[in-house]
């Protein structure tokens, strides 16, 4: 497993993250001496922006292939669509961690063109991707952006498995000992990730 430090905003604003990781996943399709393995299959995987930041890399090596093929795709309560203001974003605006003040300050630091599909890959084309997960919290301001990612996949005819943690918040992966129910929501996503990877891997 490897955890790609991408470039982080004000500093380094978008598409310095977007380009980071792409980078990074190239470099480890060519199994690098540094890795130590021979790589036959990548998966993206990521929270929050990063969950964005997974989806982006994996359309990018659609339209650009690395040397091998990403097979699977993850997203937890990723932010798919910053060019949209969904219903959740108004009905959870606060009092569940994340809040949308919190979120405004963090788009206007990105500096995103918020249109283009690298800033909101939910406006991009699914079609062709690899099987795909998402996991959303239905307690989270992004939640609809993670159920509307969810049915793009799947009208897209993209194998797409979706789970939502019932009364759970966002970044739930992180709070395992704060919220004991966050133990078995990581551990539902691992179990059916692992399942979608090894099918992914017999085909």
């Amino acid at each position: 497993m490897l955890s790609v430090d991408y470039s982080l905003a004000p500093e380094r604003p978008w598409p310095a993250a977007p380009d980071d990781c792409e980078t990074a996943a190239r470099w480890a399709a060519a199994s690098p001496s540094a890795i130590g393995l021979q790589v036959d299959g990548l998966v993206t995987m990521g929270d929050s922006a990063g969950g964005a930041l997974a989806i982006t890399t994996t359309i990018a090596l659609r339209e650009a292939p690395a040397a091998v093929p990403v097979i699977a795709q993850c997203a937890i309560y990723p932010a798919v669509d910053l060019a949209t203001t969904y219903p959740s974003t108004i009905a959870l605006a606060e009092g569940y961690l994340l809040t949308a003040p919190m979120l405004h300050w963090y788009n206007k630091l990105y500096a995103a063109e918020r249109g283009h599909w690298r800033a909101s890959p939910l406006l991009a084309d699914q079609a062709g991707l690899p099987p795909t997960m998402i996991v959303g919290a239905s307690l989270d301001p992004l939640i609809d952006q993670s159920r509307a990612y969810a049915a793009a996949t799947i009208a897209a005819g993209v194998p797409t498995i979706y789970r939502e943690a019932a009364g759970n918040i966002h970044g739930f992966l992180n709070l395992r000992q704060a919220i004991p129910s966050s133990v078995g929501d990581v551990t539902g996503l691992l179990t059916a990730l692992d399942a979608m990877i090894a099918e992914a891997r017999g085909q």
